[in-house]
């Protein structure tokens, strides 16, 4: 496997935020459900590989010290020589290593690796309208999946599993080992079970014992009501499948809400802008607007001014997992000056300014006038 820095193309001082935009970025390029290219698909392995390693803090200190043997198991992925030539063989377990230096006071073996399944990450955009009302998604997911033909057992029906004649059933090898500093007694995980100390007695031969196979399939996803952009859903148990019957990853659903034309969502509230002609203004008048909950009819009050604000109660987007609670909706007043009239219209403003005590002059105008 490449450096994960390099995968996901950022710097080996990346903080969290600029791993995981980086990742989500390669995600959106490369996921199978847009890029039908041949080599997507590994290419999108490759980033989710390297992304479990950089967003795992245990991990990516491991990886930073180690390297990809640092990354496996927990940190510790196997060292030979690493002081001065004695054979120190540490697996990843801290009992193993106290372990190797005070003979099993601290455990005695090494314990079972966990093949719970990895965690799937899959974007989904929806419009504001969805975000609103809750919705329903159907997303492709190109991922390890249970075995149907052994139930994700990774034995043939009937059978069962059986004590691992390599390690005999302990799910380590343990070794002696003759050193300038006296005999080590070194334990290191057993290959063939994998830590687990029992195999398949009749391996499944659709899935090689594994208990799960490379598949593509359609999971349908509830998006609830109220959800925001930039909001993440997990879905217990969707992601890939464990190996013989481990418990399977999650499905962490990364969401995208478009914006909708002249609606600004802030948190649970919704602005918008409306524009009213002057006479409005000044006299007021019934209007209907917009809403995410319809068409409403609200009223603009006599001598609105401009940017003036109208809150509209309980008329704005839901809050996440609290039913019957919105927000509002913010309605801008933007006033509009005619630009022309005509001579009827003229005439009236005239009329109307000589009524408010404007002295026209002919040069000037009334404004001119005003201050004369």
């Amino acid at each position: 496997m490449r450096d994960p820095y390099e995968v996901l193309g950022v710097k080996k001082d990346a903080n969290e935020q600029e791993i995981k935009r980086a990742y989500r970025k390669l995600a959106a390029k490369y996921h199978p459900d847009v890029n039908k290219d041949k080599e997507a698909v590994d290419k999108f392995k490759e980033i989710q590989d390297a992304y479990d390693i950089l967003s795992d803090s245990q991990k990516k200190s491991s990886y930073d010290r180690f390297g990809h043997a640092g990354s496996q198991n927990g940190g510790f992925g196997g060292f030979d020589g690493g002081f001065g030539g004695g054979g120190f063989d540490f697996t990843g377990d801290i009992g193993d290593i106290f372990e190797t230096f005070f003979g099993g006071g601290f455990g005695g073996s090494t314990r079972t690796r966990s093949q719970r399944g990895r965690n799937i990450q899959v974007e989904i955009t929806i419009s504001l309208k969805d975000a609103f009302k809750g919705v329903e998604k159907e997303v492709e997911m190109d991922f390890y999946g249970k075995c149907e033909e052994c139930d994700g057992k990774g034995h043939k029906k009937g059978s069962k599993f059986v004590k691992c004649s390599t390690c005999d059933g302990a799910g380590s090898i343990k070794r002696i080992q003759n050193t300038p500093l006296g005999r080590i007694q070194t334990s290191s995980m057993c290959a063939d079970c994998q830590g687990r100390g029992e195999v398949p007695e009749k391996p499944c031969s659709h899935c090689s014992g594994e208990g799960r196979i490379h598949k593509k399939q359609k999971i349908k996803i509830n998006i609830p009501k109220g959800i925001e952009d930039g909001n993440s859903l997990r879905v217990r148990g969707k992601g890939e499948a464990g190996a013989r019957g481990e418990e399977c990853g999650d499905l962490l659903v990364y969401v995208h809400v478009e914006s909708l034309r002249n609606f600004k969502r802030v948190g649970v509230d919704i602005y918008t802008e409306e524009h009213v002609h002057l006479l409005e203004a000044i006299l007021g008048n019934q209007r209907e607007i917009g809403t995410m909950h319809g068409r409403i009819k609200i009223e603009i009050p006599k001598g609105a001014q401009m940017n003036q604000v109208l809150r509209i109660k309980d008329k704005g987007m839901p809050k996440l997992n609290k039913d019957g609670y919105y927000g509002n909706h913010y309605v801008t007043l933007k006033i509009e000056v005619p630009k022309k009239l005509s001579s009827k219209e003229k005439e009236l403003y005239e009329k109307l300014a000589e009524e408010a005590g404007f002295k026209k002059n002919k040069e000037k105008g009334f404004l001119g006038g005003l201050f004369e």
